[in-house]
């Protein structure tokens, strides 16, 4: 190899790996933060551990993908152990490193560290990564088991936001845009003695529903 070919071959992990030294600094930066408020260290080991193969990986050598499929693996289990099978929480966690991950392992990264074995350990990370991510699409923890009231219930057992009580509180009659009132003094023997107090006409009348968009006031 000319020394053209060399120092072609030479920018592409030396690039990458300030990438990731920089990215390292910010997580330790970070997670050294967090530690302080009593939170997780995982972030201050991570950011060290990427520094690292930064480090590595602009030397050129071929532990940089071993330890990086190391950190990707630990990054993976510490995601489940913290949130489970959770797709939403998993992503944060665990999305950009196994990105990282994947493009390290491109020819232009990869083929200069000469590392066979260090390829092969940083796919199956990114393999086991892959597959927890399918997983996580069959679980739903964030599921929340109940019912729904019935509308026949008494009054008692209904939620205060679909109840009207003495006067509308809501532009929908309630929270709830029920529409209806629970007073029972109207009935079907007395609704022809109701007379119109006032009307609030909001101007946007038009439309085949535009009576249900009058707020209307009555009494006995």
């Amino acid at each position: 190899m000319d020394e053209h070919s060399r120092t072609r071959c030479k920018w592409p992990p030396l690039l990458l790996g300030l990438l990731l030294v920089a990215a390292g600094l910010a997580l330790v930066i970070g997670g050294g933060k967090l530690v302080s408020l009593g939170g997780s260290a995982y972030y201050l080991i991570a950011g060290i551990g990427v520094i690292a193969s930064g480090v590595l990986l602009a030397m050129r050598r071929g532990a940089a993908l071993w330890l990086y499929a190391l950190i990707l693996f630990a990054t993976l289990v510490w995601a489940l152990w913290e949130v489970g099978l959770d797709w939403w929480q998993l992503v944060p966690r665990v999305a950009i490193p196994c990105l990282i991950g994947i493009i390290m392992l491109l020819p232009w990264w990869r083929k200069p560290l000469h590392s066979r074995g260090g390829s092969l350990a940083l796919s199956g990370s990114i393999v086991a990564a892959i597959i927890v991510a399918i997983a996580s699409q069959f679980s739903d923890p964030g599921t929340i088991e109940g019912t729904i009231s019935n509308a026949s219930e008494e009054a008692s057992d209904v939620n205060p936001a679909q109840v009207s009580g003495d006067d509308w509180p809501a532009y929908g009659g309630t929270n709830a845009g029920t529409h209806y009132s629970s007073l029972n003094q109207i009935t079907p023997d007395n609704i022809g003695e109701l007379e119109e107090i006032w009307r609030i006409q909001t101007g946007d009348a038009a439309g085949p529903n535009a009576p249900l968009k009058l707020p209307t006031k009555i009494r006995r």
